[in-house]
């Protein structure tokens, strides 16, 4: 007898073909999930295709009851006038070519480019450009396409030599000009308008050059080979402000100076009360909403009270030298450090952790030693004097009275500036404070003022320029990203 009764038929497994595409999900179905990533259409724009030609275009001023025609050299200036735009870059799609009409023999020299949406060509307008032998010519307009539909699109214009620069043409040209603009590219990536009047792209390229040499002026003066980082001036010890040094950090781009790579952020953990708001951190985010929590008053405590690496029990006699990498205020030779006084901004954590607070006792007032240059001019309003000399300090010349440029940094007990910006008053900030105060409201810093306040900074006295120039330098990026006030 079988210990298996084998059925006649038994059952075949079923046989799947070799290629399957597993049905995953519904075609049909369509998700409601969507990117909220908001990409600025005009930002796109820096990547149309061609290559860039950089011209000066000529953009004809048309009345009411005036039509399009091209230069016309011997025209009268009232009768034929321009807006001229420097430094506008063409995409060029194809290269100049060459023909020659077989009656006359007169030869032709055309070319087609794409421009950007931000200036609207006619047919008739000019620019001129180095065509490549030393030689500048002039190119006329003769046919406009519009790309799109849209309100910013493309445009694609095709030109035609029509002469080479002479003296006399450029004379006749600047006399037809009504207003220069200048072209100016990387506004387009943060979806601003390129064109940009005469006035202001003068301010924008004297910001750019100022920038380096305030930044280098700061990293020279504060920079301590010794300590490798920021210290500040003035004080009866080696004295380090943790905020100053990260909002440096934060800010300047590593690549920007030689300096910013060797700036050590020092450990300054292990105490809760340590991270609150600051004016910096309002810098840092424009958050204006949580202002009255912000700290207005620092003093120094000692370095040895920081007895904590990060969160790790300082235990004596242990080498902590470079652990995890990690550098410790207390082992680094500085014996000051800037502090909060009234810890309005600090974690739920801190009253129960005060085992490591330091006591009143242990505080110092920030100061500014005599040994060390006149911290600020006695009087910068516009009918004081600077120092030895009776040259002016520029202020608001509307403004009655007068307003400071800055306050000495020590002119009440707020810390970096004033009481009155603490407190909004409506009176008594200065300048500076003022432009703070729109940055961190979101509003247009005011690059004429901004200006100004440059232009006085070798009148500082060093605790001014270390507390006021990082300022100064984030005004100065947000008004170059912000473009020109219109």
């Amino acid at each position: 007898m079988p210990i298996i009764n084998v059925p006649a038929n038994p059952p075949v497994p079923a046989t799947f073909p070799d290629n399957v595409t597993p049905n995953v999900y519904n075609p049909a179905y369509q998700s409601a999930v969507i990117d909220t990533d908001v990409q600025h259409l005009a930002s796109l724009l820096t990547h149309v295709s061609g290559l860039p030609w950089v011209v000066d275009y000529y953009a004809q001023a048309i009345g009411a009851n005036q039509n399009l025609s091209a230069y016309q050299p011997g025209q009268l200036a009232p009768y034929q006038q321009y807006y001229l735009i420097k430094n506008y870059e063409l995409r060029v799609g194809s290269a100049l070519s060459t023909s020659q009409d077989p009656t006359t023999g007169i030869m032709t020299i055309t070319g087609s480019s794409t421009m950007y949406p931000f200036v609207i060509p006619n047919e008739g307008d000019l620019f001129i450009a180095d065509v490549g032998d030393g030689r500048l010519a002039q190119f006329t307009i003769t046919a406009v396409q519009r790309l799109t539909q849209l309100k910013q699109t493309c445009y694609t214009v095709n030109y035609t030599l029509q002469a080479y620069v002479t003296a006399q043409i450029q004379t006749d040209l600047i006399n037809k000009v009504v207003l220069t603009n200048y072209f100016v590219k990387d506004y387009m990536v943060y979806g601003k308008n390129p064109v940009i009047v005469d006035s202001s792209y003068n301010d924008m390229t004297w910001m750019k050059q100022a920038f380096p040499s305030l930044l280098n002026r700061f990293l020279k003066q504060f920079y301590s080979p010794d300590f490798r980082t920021l210290v500040v001036p003035g004080q009866t010890n080696p004295t380090y402000d943790p905020y100053v040094v990260k909002t440096i950090l934060m800010v300047i781009d590593k690549d920007a100076h030689p300096l910013i790579p060797k700036i050590a952020e020092l450990n300054v953990d292990g105490m809760q009360v340590w991270d609150v708001d600051t004016i910096w951190s309002m810098l840092l985010t424009s958050d204006y909403v949580d202002r009255d929590r912000i700290v207005s008053q620092m003093v120094l405590i000692s370095a040895a009270a920081f007895t904590y690496f990060g969160n790790i029990a300082f235990v004596p006699g242990m080498n902590y030298s470079g652990y995890n990498g990690t550098e410790s205020i207390f082992f680094s030779r500085l014996q000051n450090v800037v502090y909060p006084l009234i810890p309005n901004g600090a974690t739920v954590d801190s009253p129960y952790n005060d085992f490591n607070m330091p006591s009143s006792s242990n505080m110092i007032p920030i100061n500014d030693m005599t040994w060390n240059t006149t911290t600020l001019y006695p009087n910068n309003l516009t009918s004081g004097t600077l120092l030895a000399t009776t040259t002016p300090l520029p202020t608001e010349p509307t403004t009655t009275p007068a307003i400071p440029v800055i306050h000495p940094v020590l002119s009440d007990t707020g810390y970096v500036l004033s009481n009155a910006f603490y407190t909004q008053a409506t009176t008594g900030q200065s300048m500076l404070e003022l432009q703070v105060n729109n940055f961190i409201n979101m509003q247009p810093v005011n690059t004429q003022i901004l200006l100004t306040i440059v232009e006085t900074v070798p009148l500082w006295g060093k605790l001014e320029q270390f507390y006021y120039l990082p300022l100064v330098l984030v005004l100065m990026k947000a008004a170059m990203i912000q473009g020109p006030q219109t």
